[in-house]
């Protein structure tokens, strides 16, 4: 046996030894099943549509909430151009389920007092918007929901409310059919993506690119 061949074997030896340890086949097992229990949707969208994001939550009694504060006193935010200036990512809940909500506390360098939600423990489907950047390029945003969480100090899967769940699917699917249409943008822009009509028209146009996910 030559010698890169012996290097080879014992990588794959050492391989064999770390993942066939009890605990990180356990960790990798939690890992599928997370993956397994959470639903996703990228897609592009221009800041301009917020406000007809807003419109359509609205109509369905569904808030926003920020991932973020220093004011717990003022967590709801509307959608719009220019909310997204200084911010990427917003909750969507219902109003029954804001009160639930449990912020930690955490000081930043300055000193100051920021609090932020579990964004997988809390009944809430995470959306993240990007706009263009300076390289005029439109990152993708995301609808992202988790149906149970991990619990730490149980080491173990905790459900979701059910009623939770069959509402983040609906609004999750309501939303895709309503807003969001499949669109080849080619080779150099990511192949076939979900997108807006709005983002297809000024695309077209040679406004921008894509960058991929």
């Amino acid at each position: 046996m030559g010698l890169i061949t012996k290097k080879r074997q014992k990588i794959k030896n050492e391989e064999d030894t770390l993942f066939g340890h009890p605990l990180i086949i356990r960790i990798i097992l939690i890992i599928k099943k997370y993956n397994m229990l959470s639903s996703q949707i990228n897609f592009y969208v221009l800041p301009e549509e917020l406000s007809g994001i807003q419109q359509w939550l609205e109509e369905r009694d569904i808030v926003c909430v920020k991932a973020y504060s220093s004011d717990l006193d003022h967590i709801i935010v509307k959608l719009n151009a220019e909310y997204i200036s200084n911010h990427g990512q917003v909750f969507l809940t219902l109003p029954k389920w804001v009160g639930l909500f449990e912020y930690n506390g955490h000081l930043d360098s300055a000193g100051e007092l920021t609090y932020y939600a579990n964004c997988d423990k809390e009944l809430i489907i995470q959306f993240d918007f990007r706009k263009i950047t300076k390289d005029q390029l439109l990152p993708p945003s995301r609808f992202y929901f988790t149906k149970q969480y991990f619990d730490r100090p149980a080491w173990n899967f905790i459900k979701k409310d059910e009623e939770y769940v069959k509402w983040a699917m609906k609004i999750y699917r309501d939303f895709k059919k309503h807003f969001l249409v499949k669109y080849d943008f080619g080779p150099d822009n990511f192949g076939i993506n979900y997108t807006t009509p709005t983002v297809i028209e000024h695309f077209e146009r040679g406004e921008f690119k894509l960058r991929g996910h």
